[in-house]
């Protein structure tokens, strides 16, 4: 009998699993999900059209030698699997930020992906009486057992014994810039002529009901915030970075466009290996919020073992029409150099 079914079995006289059920140490595999090369393309087509991820042809020409899964696409499957595995069978309270993700390995059509989780350390402050937080390191594994994705990340779980302290762990500030954020002349750049605090508009958002159905059929329902509108409905965390995405490749698209009209060299976009401090600051009302996106230059990496290539470290902001932050992350971006070194 593995861990967790233990644990599901033992639970279930209990009304589910409380923060006590988890110690420090504690490891749980579950889930099972295979990625097809019709839904990576169906996902990225709409939310990361990148050439490595929609371009069979185009994809082997690219850092990532053939077609893959959009990182956002794999944390969507992972937050489905880890619901389903896990959090629907648990006395869950919120999952708010995610200090840490790793896109380790590409996802190629055919994998096979299960779910790995560590217990790093439980607490029980949590900013809500009668709830703890504990501290996980999530790995999406492939069939091989390599692990393709982690996540470090806090989860807030209901106590049994309806105690626990009040004070604020979970830290859902913005994490402020550490550079003067300065609109720019509004064009992508070759790595080398970026400078820390360019800032670009990447344009709005409305969601509506239609699409918040849409995207929880197929990506969901998973929703980061349990607050929901008198329909009923709630807008996936998820949904809103797929957006995200959405907006920086299109802003991309249409600014390549522009560089080769007029014959000018276009740097090339290269994949993510990952992303930083992602809070969800607060819930977005479908029927209500008009989301705008913005991106800047937070700082550069030099990166000796990708010649051609470095990595800028990218910060985004979302607000809502009342200018209220409602998720902010760090991005870092395989960006191409005018000189190869």
């Amino acid at each position: 009998m593995t861990a967790l079914r233990k644990m599901h079995e033992e639970a279930l006289d209990d009304g589910g699993l409380f923060w006590e059920d988890f110690t420090v140490g504690q490891v749980l595999t579950f889930g099972h999900c295979e990625l097809s090369r019709e839904s990576i393309i169906a996902f990225a087509s709409q939310y990361d059209p990148q050439p490595f991820h929609i371009d069979e042809q185009a994809a082997r020409l690219t850092m990532l030698t053939g077609l893959a899964a959009s990182g956002w696409h794999v944390c969507t499957v992972f937050m489905r699997m880890l619901h389903d595995g896990l959090l629907s069978r648990c006395r869950f309270a919120g999952l708010y930020a995610i200090d840490e993700i790793k896109w380790r390995i590409p996802v190629r059509p055919g994998d096979q992906l299960g779910c790995r989780v560590t217990c790093l350390g439980t607490n029980p402050q949590s900013g809500r009486p009668g709830h703890g937080l504990c501290n996980f390191h999530c790995e999406a594994l492939d069939a091989r057992g390599r692990t393709v994705m982690s996540w470090w990340l806090q989860l807030q779980f209901a106590r049994r014994d309806g105690f626990g302290d009040s004070g604020v762990i979970f830290e859902r500030e913005r994490r402020p810039s550490t550079v003067a954020r300065l609109p720019g002349d509004q064009a992508i750049k070759f790595f080398e002529d970026v400078c820390p605090g360019d800032e670009i508009m990447l344009g709005s958002y409305a969601f509506s009901a239609e699409r918040v159905v849409a995207f929880n059929k197929h990506y969901g329902p998973q929703p980061i915030h349990p607050d929901a509108t008198p329909d009923g409905l709630s807008t996936s965390g998820w949904h809103v970075t797929a957006i995200c995405m959405q907006r920086l490749v299109r802003y991309y698209i249409r600014e390549a466009q522009k560089l080769r009209a007029v014959g000018r060299p276009v740097p090339q976009l290269g994949p993510s290996p990952g992303i930083k401090h992602l809070h969800w600051h607060r819930p977005v009302n479908h029927a209500d919020d008009i989301l705008t996106f913005s991106c800047w230059a937070e700082r550069k990496v030099e990166v000796t073992s990708k010649p051609g290539w470095g990595v800028l470290v990218a910060g985004i902001d979302v607000r809502n029409q009342h200018n209220e932050c409602v998720v902010s992350f760090y991005p870092q971006l395989f960006l191409e150099r005018r000189t190869k070194v």
